[in-house]
């Protein structure tokens, strides 16, 4: 009996061992004991990082969910929220954060059909955003600047805006939130389509590398 509580110990530790001996964990979303700690893992050895205070969206009890809402709107306090890479010690996850992150990450343009006016195109810009998951927050506030600001676009709390421009060859130079340069002709009008990644869209300052006992954390069920 005893050579059998050691072999299914031995059995279990090598399981254990196996999961985070090799360069990767199955991706997804996982959550520490007291679901205040949500660890996303992505491709690529990517990873997400976002540690609540006292509640997060994944807390259980409905009865002690933050007072502080707008419109339906449930917020949180985030101590700290971070986007990098990670890597596998035993099982410890080892989280180096990015110090540069940008969420915008890149922009598709098509045309736009319907608009058929002789002298004027439309420039329509939508906000996408991913992974499409109602417990993240959408992207509010996009700025959109040409060319010494000739063109001052906010989205605010809209997912587009439009723009109606004289047709012309010459090239306008976009600069999406003072970082993302967006090119573009108005010589139709177009669809164009901004791509936001959530996980990077709130960063806290002075972020610190981790090393997280990830032996505690459960994933999430979707």
């Amino acid at each position: 009996m005893r050579y059998v509580r050691n072999l299914i110990l031995l059995l279990i530790c090598f399981i254990s061992y196996q999961g985070f001996s090799q360069n990767s964990i199955e991706e997804g979303t996982y959550l520490s004991e007291d679901k205040l700690t949500v660890i996303t893992i992505l491709a690529k050895n990517e990873v997400s990082y976002i540690e609540y205070n006292q509640h997060s969206p994944y807390s259980d009890s409905l009865k002690n969910l933050p007072k502080n809402q707008f419109c339906g709107t449930k917020f949180y306090e985030i101590l700290t929220s971070g986007f990098g890479k990670y890597s596998i010690k035993n099982s410890s996850l080892n989280i180096k954060f990015e110090t540069n992150v940008k969420s915008l990450d890149s922009s598709n343009i098509k045309t736009l059909s319907g608009y058929k006016e002789r002298d004027s195109i439309v420039l329509k810009f939508r906000i996408n955003s991913y992974p499409e998951n109602n417990l993240e927050n959408s992207v509010y506030g996009v700025h959109i600047n040409s060319d010494k600001n000739r063109i001052n676009l906010n989205t605010n709390f809209e997912n587009q805006v439009e723009l109606k421009l004289p047709k012309s060859k010459t090239e306008i130079n976009f600069l999406i939130n003072d970082h993302y340069e967006l090119k573009v002709k108005p010589e139709k009008s177009l669809v164009i389509d901004l791509n936001f990644n959530l996980y990077k869209t709130m960063i806290t300052e002075s972020l610190k590398d981790k090393v997280v006992d990830f032996s505690s954390f459960k994933k999430v069920s979707r």
